[in-house]
């Protein structure tokens, strides 16, 4: 192994330094990575007895905290703590392995004041735990024990890095208040106030996220994380340093708002009550579910009745936010008064001027296109910058007013749920421009409803519904609570739905159409009614329309073809096993009587026109739906299927050959009669059809014997094969 001279260490190595030392030593980065640590652990050990050693004693002293005076703990100065506060380092800054920092975590032992509570047999009792690990525990453990009566600088064998006391630190106080929050003595009245006085963690200011990922920990109000140690939310819940930050800045803003009444709770003065402000913080919170919807004071007492608050209190801070005009009072109900985004957007301090006057554009309608052109930047940027600068609107608002909807959200659900133009919404309902274009750049849904649903729908308010049955009435007619346009095929439409829940003849819909159109005022106009000049025409465009069945003497009825799955209909008339065939639909009524009832399918003319309009035409062996009720498949020779049914039963009589032929393809007996059996009289004889049975000659069974090389054929197989050998021969 080539011997490697040993390199001067430089206070800062760079990255690929360190990747290509090890290269070279042929070593792992992780062991240069340990060795590193070793060397530098060893090097602070060394500065900090040193410091110990030059230390004074009168500048130990000064670092005790008292449990009956609260003073302010102060920082971390070269590296010297007092006894109280090593109980809050995290275990894993004691050098142990992290074997042994996994089972402490797995029995909830988080800190060095955990770990002193612990005896050797708890620790041995902890569950999968390595033997190396129990020694290595009880060792710290004793080392703790004995070094907890000092006062002086760490232990040496601590690996706790500096920027822990500068950015997170461990749970010392900052302030009286977090101090006294820490003394057994107030707790009591400490948390009584906090009950009174309590909030969910949204309302205190926690971001959603940071909610969401504490709720599931049982950690909702401010009542419940107010006392834990920080390094228990840090280190015990397991959230993140983010969510601990914002959970400590939540927590802070909670002490400073009610310090002055914290402290006099403690010393025996001041109530229980709720305070005023807190009170309207929390009516006001009940709006983030409200929006815009109006509470009554009772509903509102009925909410807040878990904080015992008086109907004095809650009708005084009512009457405070009337005042201040957070809210409005009308018809017995109390409405919260929001305040405009762009209001907002001019006071939020946490977007640029710049980013402003590019959210006001985008606002007010102009395109990504011309925002880039006017600010040389590109439309994907102006979309950046738009969403962004939203966010921090959003959020700076959420703070601040502790709402979650501006004034212009009012028409928030109708632009969401309905489509509706810039035109319509300005022009007609009064809607503002910029309230248009604000919720046209937030809404994310793209399928709308039509416009004319909305006169139903009670979630809008009713003088809007009103505007929206006015704009309708100018566009078409008000039938049954619906605007319907002033067009024919809608109009048609909405008087067969009415008029034709039972079987009409086509002429006394034309006239009860007419009477229809007189009932609505609809003026006459030879294009909308029905006139003798378009009455073929208007029969033929009902006759191939989705809401209409035709049955026999130009008979029809509503029926809504497309609102139906067919399948269960096809399945059960097996459409497929149909080849080379016409039969009647009569057939498959009388056959599958409980699927004609479930698909409400009246007579078999129904149910050829209903056929006519669900299958292809082409499909199942080339389905054709020829006149009524006729269907076929492929290429038909009924003469030729009749007499092979009467192949295999003659002699028979005519009323009994009718009988059959009648049964094989559903066709009725006067039809069968009429025109079927004409090309069979030559076999009629005294009312019995009679065949003679000629023997097939030597020649042609040698010749059909030949062409017959497969194993198995089947009837019709042998009967084409016949044929093509023989076209002029007797049929078979």
């Amino acid at each position: 192994m080539r011997k490697v001279t040993k390199r001067s260490q430089k206070p800062a190595t760079p990255m690929w330094h360190n990747v290509t030392l090890c290269r070279r030593r042929k070593m792992s980065y992780g062991a240069i990575s340990q060795k590193k640590r070793r060397l530098q652990a060893e090097q602070e050990t060394s500065e900090i007895k040193t410091r110990q050693a030059n230390a004074p004693a009168a500048a130990m002293a000064t670092i005790t905290v008292t449990a009956t005076e609260p003073t302010i703990d102060r920082q971390f100065e070269n590296d010297s703590v007092s006894a109280d506060s090593l109980q809050f380092i995290p275990v894993h800054y004691l050098g142990l392995v992290i074997w042994s920092v996994r089972a402490l975590h797995s029995v909830q032992i988080y800190n060095v004041g955990d770990l002193l509570r612990q005896t050797p047999e708890s620790v041995q009792a902890i569950a999968h735990i390595r033997k190396k690990s129990v020694s290595e525990i009880l060792a710290k453990l004793d080392e703790l024990k004995n070094w907890r009566g000092q006062i002086g600088s760490l232990p040496p064998w601590f690996r706790v890095p500096k920027q822990f006391y500068r950015e997170y630190g461990p749970d010392i106080p900052k302030t009286e208040m977090f101090a006294l929050l820490s003394i057994p003595e107030y707790h009591d009245c400490l948390l009584n106030f906090v009950r009174a006085n309590d909030s969910y963690l949204d309302e205190a200011g926690v971001d959603e996220r940071f909610v969401r990922t504490l709720t599931p920990k049982n950690y909702r109000r401010m009542s419940d994380v107010i006392f834990l140690p920080s390094s228990t939310f840090r280190y015990g819940l397991i959230i993140g340093h983010p969510a601990a930050n914002a959970l400590e800045s939540a927590i802070q803003n909670y002490l400073n708002e009610h310090q002055t009444e914290m402290i006099a709770a403690c010393q025996g003065y001041g109530s229980g009550s709720m305070k005023q402000n807190v009170l309207k913080a929390k009516v006001l919170y009940e709006f983030n579910t409200l929006g815009f919807s109006g509470i009554s004071k009772e509903t509102l007492l009925q909410h807040l009745a878990e904080y015992s608050v008086s109907e004095d209190a809650l009708t005084n801070a009512l009457k405070a936010l009337l005042e201040q005009k957070e809210l409005r009072y009308e018809d017995g109900k109390y409405y919260r008064v929001y305040k405009s985004f762009f209001d907002c957007l001019t006071l939020c301090p946490k977007i640029s001027e710049r980013d402003k006057a590019v959210i006001r554009a985008r606002m007010n309608g102009v395109t990504l296109g011309e925002m880039g052109e006017q600010y040389d930047m590109t439309g994907e940027r102006v979309r950046q910058i738009v969403l962004t600068g939203m966010k921090r609107l959003v959020t700076w608002y959420k703070l601040t007013e502790k709402a979650t909807y501006f004034s212009e959200d009012y028409y928030r659900y109708f632009f969401d749920t309905y489509n509706v133009t810039a035109e319509i919404a300005c022009g007609h309902l009064g809607i503002p421009a910029s309230t248009y274009w604000y919720l046209k750049a937030t809404n994310e849904n793209s399928r709308r409803k039509s416009l004319s649903e909305a006169l139903q729908d009670d979630k809008i308010d009713d003088s809007l519904r009103e505007k929206i049955r006015q704009y309708l009435l100018t566009r078409g007619a008000l039938i049954d609570g619906s605007v319907v346009p002033r067009q024919r095929l809608a109009m048609e439409k909405l008087a067969v739905q009415k008029l034709c829940q039972d079987s009409i003849s086509f002429d006394d819909f034309c006239e009860m159409f007419n009477q229809f159109l007189e009932a609505q005022g609809i003026p006459y106009d030879p294009a909308m009614y029905c006139t003798p000049d378009n009455a073929r025409s208007r029969l033929h465009s009902l006759s191939n329309s989705r809401y209409v069945l035709w049955r026999q003497n130009s008979r029809m009825r509503y029926y809504d073809v497309d609102s139906r799955d067919y399948t269960e209909l096809l399945d059960a008339l097996n459409l497929d096993s149909y080849e080379n065939i016409a039969i009647s639909t009569a057939k498959w009524f009388s056959d599958y009587p409980e699927i004609m009832e479930k698909y409400d399918i009246r007579d078999y003319y129904e149910l050829h026109n209903l056929l006519r309009k669900i299958v292809p035409e082409g499909s199942y062996h080339n389905f054709h739906c020829v006149r009524m009720p006729s269907v076929q498949f492929g290429k038909v020779d009924r003469t030729a299927d009749i007499y092979s049914i009467l192949v295999k039963h003659a002699p028979i009589s005519q009323d009994d050959l009718v009988r059959l032929v009648q049964e094989e393809f559903g066709y009725d007996e006067s039809t069968i009669r009429a025109n079927f059996l004409a090309p069979l009289a030559k076999y009629l004889k005294k009312d019995v059809y009679v065949l003679d049975q000629k023997k097939m000659s030597p020649t042609r069974l040698n010749a059909l014997k030949e062409a017959l090389t497969k194993p198995f054929y089947t009837l019709d197989e042998v009967k084409q094969i016949y044929t093509s050998l023989f076209p002029k021969g007797d049929p078979v």
